[in-house]
Order: structure tokens, then sequence, then C-alpha cells
């Protein structure tokens, strides 16, 4: 009986060794990874410019799908005319995080919030954003 109680308890012992040396590989693995990303997320976090190009390769993709090339194309007239107005009615607050930032817009009295991380913006608003927005009361909604 005696040497069934020691063995269990040498099972025991050898279980709560690797047990808690594997969560200790573990949580340093965890640590290297959150690391990793914060870094990458610190060296990738878009600056305003990069917000205000986002926006501007989005409508000009929504209402410029067919470029005619030439003089008067849309994209000339969304650069020219578009972009300068658009940028003109608006104001751009940003929520810098170091990994990722907050991009509040405001433009034409209507307010639109953005993400941004890892080179990508990403809408915070129900309606998805400025984009759908600009759809929806060109449909008339």
């Amino acid at each position: 009986m005696l040497f069934k109680v020691s063995f269990l308890c040498d099972i025991h012992e050898i279980f709560f060794v690797i047990f808690t040396e594997y969560k200790i590989l573990t949580m340093r693995n965890l640590l290297i990874f959150i690391a990793i990303v914060g870094a990458i997320g610190f060296f990738t976090n878009p600056k305003e410019e990069d917000f205000k190009k986002f926006i501007n390769k989005e409508i000009e993709k929504k209402y410029c799908k067919e470029n005619s090339g030439g003089l008067l194309s849309c994209n000339t007239l969304f650069e020219k005319l578009v972009e300068p107005l658009l940028w003109m009615g608006s104001s751009v607050t940003i929520d810098d995080y170091k990994v990722c930032s907050k991009y509040n817009m405001s433009i034409f009295g209507k307010s639109y919030s953005y993400v941004g991380a890892f080179g990508m913006f990403f809408p915070l608003d129900d309606d998805k954003g400025i984009i759908e927005d600009i759809e929806r009361n060109k449909n008339g909604e």
C-alpha cells in the first residue's frame, strides 16, 4: 500500500512540474506574440494623410468606375474639384493609441468614426461609414 501512495505522489509531482513548465512556456510565447503584434501595429499605424487618401480612394472608386481618359475624366474632375470641396467642409480628429488610431470625421454636420490599424481602416458606425451614407442620400433614402 505504501508503494502505491508513493508512486501516486511521484506522478503528481511529475505532472505538476510538466504543467507549470508548460504554462511558463505558453505565457512566454503569448508575451512574445503580443510584443510582435504590438510592434507591427506601431510601425503600420496609419497617419492622417493615409486616412484622407483612404476616403478619397473610396469615394473615387465608388463614383469613377469608368475612366474615359482625356482631359476631363472622372478621376481628374474628382482630384481638381470634389476632393478640395470634400476636405474644406470637414474636420478630422485623431485619437492615437500608438498601435492603432481612432479617426473621427465630421463632414457637413455628420460624424463618422473609423479605426486605423495595420495600414487599414475599418468603420465604427452602424451604417458602415461615409460611402454607404453618400449612396443612401443618392438613392433618396
